[in-house]
């Protein structure tokens, strides 16, 4: 409707008539004062350490030298094989996926560090990490930083139905 129009008395009456007894919205959000400079900092500081804690595991070394066999599948000394078996046949459910597309390599740490953190507080011990095809340098380099990670227990391609080449779930220790 344009400005230039205008509304007959009748549509006004029968839209009065249709509004019935509604009435005016009452205004409730609730207003936050200003947060002091100091308070802030230290939030702001913190949540960058808890971040950085975890991202800290993966360093860029050379890693030709620790996988022998399939760097895309990997089971801790202390975990019973047959969890890997089990994450191959998609009998784990991920809990939580974190897509890593278009990240660059150090995006991508901080992403899994926060994801480790995330997990731990929330108790997942399944995760699915999406790395895409691309260039493959998410894919080449994302199995060992999860093998740097002292909770990562076990990980592996992922199944068809949750990315299949282009994704890895991982089981994950809790405390």
């Amino acid at each position: 409707m344009n400005k230039k129009t205008m509304v007959s008395l009748d549509e006004n009456l029968i839209f009065r008539q249709w509004l019935g007894e509604t009435r005016k919205i009452k205004q409730d959000k609730i207003f936050q004062g200003k947060i002091l400079k100091k308070h802030q900092n230290k939030l702001f500081k913190k949540k960058l350490s808890e971040q950085s804690a975890h991202s800290h595991y993966f360093s860029c070394f050379n890693a030709s030298c620790l996988f022998v066999e399939n760097p895309i599948c990997y089971v801790r000394h202390d975990v019973n094989f047959n969890e890997l078996k089990k994450l191959k046949l998609g009998k784990y459910i991920p809990e939580m996926v974190l897509d890593l597309h278009g990240l660059t390599q150090n995006q991508a740490k901080k992403e899994l560090g926060n994801l480790f953190l995330i997990c731990q507080k929330e108790n997942f011990s399944c995760i699915c990490i999406i790395h895409g095809h691309g260039k493959n340098i998410l894919k080449k380099q994302i199995p060992f930083w999860l093998l740097q990670h002292p909770w990562i227990k076990a990980f592996h391609v992922a199944p068809k139905r949750f990315g299949s080449n282009a994704a890895i779930v991982v089981l994950i220790e809790m405390n």
